[in-house]
């Protein structure tokens, strides 16, 4: 009986191949070249021309999938300045001239599998989660607010207060059926993404009951649970109400681990007035009417350079500013008398929950 043949590869196709696998794998995530986008089509009739004008003219991007030395992005610019928009365009939105100046190499690659067809997709494989304007508010997806929103660490519950569990595992149904009233299963990734973005001891707290910064962990780890290539964050240093300080300080080194990990690519957009994390390397400067004023390494872009907890080194010719962007004058400290309100061993507790407790403060 004759033996079976077997092909063995040699050594020169299997180079080939493996060199093959290796060129796909590092191609750009997203490549824009002399590009500009639009709304509407230019072509369309009876429209406002300005309401339509060109957004980012003779733009050129890319994001890489993978290089020797990674590059961290930050896409910087004061209100109305396209931040938003500039992200929309990464992740295929608005209409691209010429069509193929916009391509996404690295979601075409051939050992993407059937069942990660998603990945292919722009706006799956890049995620975006703003923290501004319509966006900023709170962990979006449930439709139903309780009645603790008055007063949110309120000791009471009710049907409706989902946990953080619940709403990073998407069971948040008011009418759910009966698999999706079962006990949701803390699988390998959901455990990752709490344990990354420090949840740990929040999954059972009623969503209503966090505070801003909380939220916003909780928003950036229901996002990762989707296995994006690339993350968007849109602002997520801007003060608003509720923000508990710690948050601005912690939630920059996590953001650092991801990116470092590139598990997913991490891209900021900041405000002037921010302060730019020192692990971001590469910067877009945006400037009024919707174009880019500088892109490249954060060290060559011309004007100020923010560290964390907006320092600012200044040439002697260079303005400082303000965290709210204000120029800074002389300092004069303003003239202090009695204290108007004083209080010592001050403790805020709902319930058998300590809200605020062992801290002193004068306000004057």
């Amino acid at each position: 009986m004759r033996r079976p043949v077997r092909l063995i590869p040699s050594t020169k196709t299997q180079q080939v191949f493996v060199r093959s696998l290796s060129t796909e794998s590092s191609k750009p995530i997203i490549s824009i070249k002399d590009a500009v986008f639009y709304r509407q089509h230019p072509a369309t009739i009876s429209q406002d021309a300005q309401s339509n004008s060109p957004l980012f003219p003779k733009l050129t991007f890319e994001l890489p999938s993978s290089a020797p030395i990674p590059k961290h992005w930050a896409v910087i610019g004061p209100s109305s300045a396209g931040k938003t928009t500039f992200f929309e365009i990464l992740r295929g939105q608005h209409l691209c001239f010429p069509p193929t100046a916009r391509s996404f190499p690295y979601l075409s690659r051939p050992d993407i599998g059937r069942e990660a067809i998603r990945s292919r997709v722009p706006s799956q494989a890049i995620q975006y989660v703003g923290f501004a304007g319509k966006y900023g508010g709170g962990l979006r997806g449930g439709s139903t607010a309780g009645a603790y929103l008055s007063a949110r660490y309120e000791s009471r519950r009710e049907d409706t207060d989902f946990s953080v569990l619940d709403y990073l595992a998407g069971n948040i149904e008011l009418n759910p059926t009966d698999t999706e009233m079962q006990r949701v299963s803390m699988g390998d990734a959901l455990l990752k993404v709490i344990r990354d973005l420090k949840l740990e001891s929040l999954v059972d707290m009623p969503v209503g009951n966090l505070s801003n910064g909380q939220t916003r962990r909780a928003r950036i780890a229901k996002a990762l649970l989707d296995k994006p290539e690339v993350l968007l964050l849109d602002e997520p240093f801007m003060p608003t109400v509720g923000l508990d300080p710690p948050t601005v300080t912690t939630l920059s080194p996590l953001l650092h681990n991801l990116a470092e990990a590139q598990a997913p690519r991490i891209m900021l957009s900041l405000r002037p007035q921010d302060p730019l994390p020192d692990w971001v390397t590469h910067v877009v400067s945006l400037g009024p009417g919707l174009h880019v004023e500088y892109q490249g390494p954060k060290e060559k872009a011309p004007g100020r350079t923010e560290l964390p907890g907006a320092k600012v080194r200044s040439s002697p010719t260079q303005l400082i500013y303000s965290r709210e962007g204000l120029r800074l004058k002389e300092r004069v400290r303003a003239p202090t008398g009695e204290p108007i309100i004083e209080m010592h061993d001050v403790v805020v507790r709902y319930g058998d929950r300590t809200v605020l407790g062992n801290w002193h403060q004068i306000i004057n």
